[in-house]
């Protein structure tokens, strides 16, 4: 029997994670991950990818919305169902780009998933029922959010089958739907024609361990933020504090600016360290002064004595 896995909720990190680490769990084995998802973190989303590209045996079952990462999950599953009451939303992956890496990284994902919808949608007939292309969904000059009705996901070849349900099973869906936790402002999952909102302080009244622990994890990755920031205090406070204050991370091109500072700095205290002092040598003839008179004066004194002896040995008048 195929182990159920479940993906009822945004997702982030530690969900990405549980999800993930329950398929490592189930190598070799069937598996299927039910989804009720608006999607999130685009990072997180494509290690469950990956995850489920190495698996091979994955079927995605939608009991609600899939939405954005929930929707980029499909074209990667060996099968696709739907309930009959679900929606799909797709456009082109998208997240914060501050470097190079950064865009490259995204540009890289949306290649992937443009060859792999268009490899398993019908093209024209997406066309027909959306009134947008593939090419038009993945152009990075714009961002369009497509949503598709289970019967219309069908129709275009992103999922397989449909799973109806009868009048009383959407009315215990529903009842089902509204006891899910939510994690931030944006509705985790959605009724039929309806919407379950969810703010912070309603978070906290109705699943005071769930806010406990949204609220450790943010905790937890501030001081890594920010840490990761002043490392680099000595280098250059001045972009640290900045960098603190903006709220933005460590990129690969932040560490690379202080790592050429830091470098830099380094080969201005070795030059100060080895420069050259300029020393005024003494003209020919002349014996360089010292800061001892006693010792000039007998330096003079042997001088004078040497110079009498030569003279003498000479035949000459020392002078």
């Amino acid at each position: 029997m195929s182990k159920e896995l479940y993906l009822y909720t945004g997702i982030f990190g530690f969900t990405a994670e549980s999800l993930i680490s329950g398929i490592n769990d189930n190598m070799g084995k069937p598996a299927t991950i039910r989804v009720n998802t608006p999607g999130g973190s685009l990072f997180a989303t494509w290690g469950i990818v990956a995850k489920m590209r190495e698996h091979g045996d994955i079927t995605i079952s939608v009991d609600g919305m899939a939405m954005s990462g929930g929707a980029f999950m499909l074209p990667y599953a060996k099968k696709r169902k739907a309930l009959s009451v679900s929606k799909i939303m797709i456009h082109r992956a998208d997240m914060t780009v501050e470097s190079p890496e950064d865009q490259k990284f995204l540009d890289d994902i949306n290649a992937d998933l443009k060859a792999e919808f268009l490899k398993q949608i019908d093209g024209a007939k997406f066309a027909l029922i959306t009134g947008y292309t593939i090419d038009q969904i993945f152009d990075p000059t714009s961002r369009i959010d497509v949503y598709l009705s289970a019967q219309q996901a069908l129709e275009v070849g992103l999922i397989d089958e449909i799973i109806q349900l009868t009048d009383e099973e959407v009315t215990a869906f529903n009842n089902k739907l509204s006891e899910i936790a939510a994690f931030s402002n944006t509705p985790i999952v959605q009724k039929v024609n309806a919407h379950i909102n969810m703010d912070l302080n309603k978070l906290k009244a109705e699943h005071p361990t769930v806010f406990a622990e949204a609220v450790a994890l943010g905790v937890s990755q501030e001081k890594d933020r920010v840490g990761s920031w002043l490392a680099w205090n000595t280098i250059d406070p001045k972009a640290v504090a900045e960098g603190i204050e903006a709220g933005t991370q460590v990129t690969p091109k932040v560490i690379s600016e202080f790592s050429v500072k830091a470098v830099s700095a380094n080969m201005l205290a070795n030059v100060e360290k080895d420069k050259v002092v300029d020393v005024k040598l003494p003209e020919a003839g002349q014996v360089a002064a010292s800061a001892d008179p006693v010792k000039d004066e007998k330096i003079a004194a042997f001088e004078a004595e040497k110079k009498q002896a030569l003279a003498q040995r000479l035949g000459k008048d020392p002078k």
